[in-house]
């Protein structure tokens, strides 16, 4: 029997790296798949058919207890386009850490470097889970560990955005409770992530609920958009109280949201986990606002560093200026940006190779100011 109107779907790779409408953000995943000998490089996929081999095929396992697995099939059942202008994924990485355990943080610390070198990611994800049978003692010592090394990538991706680096980090355990969850950003305890670039998530739905980020447009909100492969009445039913208390705890999840009669699963709200800070929260603590700053940033780098290359007159940087300008009258033109954003570049009157970026963003859907100082050498 035909359930299904009839309708043409064209699925097609997308060449462009950034997110500027037509190609989705990259990420790379960071993550143990129980494999005893890894392999030591990261490895790149297009498709989830690839991944799911032997890593002596080029895979990264097929073992029952990969728990990586599972979250890669997801992302690429999510990241397919459905339609002719939605936004797709052209591939990802891998970072594969065996058997590592979060306890033991030295693998997890040498990923954070050796990640850094894939250029065309914008999107981390750290994937930890919490050990079988582990009492009360054992979850809070994987608690303090796992706070420690999102620490440590928020340190890490603090000093790459103030060189024009820009990347979000994304973290889920699997096997945690929700309220083991609020424990990593609750404001009150002496050990917690309160992080602008640190995203928590519930560990149901990982892998679809990050390529629903991936592929939505760095200016909205991700969870104004539907899923493309999740059916009404999937997601786990809460309460208001409970859908608030883990909103402003800072933990992302997803819902169902019933308008009328219409059922549309979707992330309630993308909030990084400076949200916890409640009346202190900073105001890039939305995704949505932290992207189209990153984006803004990320496009003005691309003008400026051409004139590093182009010394011959002072005349270049006030064509440089002059760029930026435009650019900002676009984002603004465009509705991304409000009328008082700005970007200034200056010259180091000793370090002639050396650049900086002065941006004052003032996004829309939000009130105030968030501000980036970025140099470029």
């Amino acid at each position: 029997m035909i359930t299904e109107n009839p309708k043409i779907k064209l699925y097609e790779a997308d060449s462009s790296a950034l997110n500027r409408g037509v190609g989705g953000q990259i990420p790379i995943f960071i993550s143990p798949t129980m494999n005893n000998s890894p392999v030591p490089d990261i490895i790149t996929y297009t498709n989830y058919t690839d991944a799911a081999k032997l890593t002596s095929a080029g895979g990264i396992g097929t073992d029952e207890s990969n728990i990586l697995l599972p979250i890669l099939k997801d992302f690429f059942e999510e990241s397919l386009k459905v339609n002719n202008d939605d936004i797709g994924v052209p591939n990802v990485h891998v970072k594969d850490l065996g058997t590592s355990v979060p306890g033991t943080a030295t693998p997890w610390i040498n990923a954070i470097e050796e990640v850094k070198i894939k250029d065309d990611v914008q999107v981390e994800a750290y994937i930890f889970q919490k050990p079988s049978g582990a009492n009360a003692e054992a979850v809070t010592a994987l608690t303090n560990s796992i706070i420690g090394i999102m620490t440590s990538v928020a340190e890490s991706l603090k000093t790459e955005a103030g060189k024009g680096k820009l990347r979000i980090a994304y973290f889920t355990i699997l096997g945690f409770t929700e309220e083991e969850l609020k424990e990593l950003t609750k404001t009150a305890n002496t050990s917690k992530i309160q992080e602008s670039r640190v995203y928590l998530m519930a560990p149901e739905s990982f892998g679809k609920r990050l390529a629903r980020i991936c592929t939505a447009p760095y200016y909205d909100e991700p969870g104004y958009y539907a899923y493309r492969s999740v059916k009404p009445g999937t997601f786990t039913e809460r309460t208001d109280a409970a859908e608030e208390s883990l909103r402003e705890a800072g933990i992302v999840f997803d819902h169902d949201e019933k308008t009328n009669s219409a059922i549309y699963p979707k992330i309630n709200l993308c909030v990084a986990t400076s949200y916890a800070k409640g009346d202190n929260r900073p105001l890039d603590s939305l995704l949505h606002v932290r992207r189209n700053v990153d984006q803004l940033v990320r496009e003005a780098v691309d003008i400026v560093y051409a004139q590093l290359k182009r010394r011959e007159t002072a005349g270049y940087l006030s064509d440089t200026q002059a760029d930026l300008d435009l650019l900002v009258h676009e984002k603004v033109d465009a509705g991304y940006m409000k009328k008082d954003t700005s970007i200034s570049v200056v010259e180091d009157e000793n370090a002639p190779e050396k650049l900086t970026l002065i941006t004052h963003a003032y996004p829309v859907n939000i009130t105030g100011l968030i501000e980036m100082t970025t140099y470029i050498h």
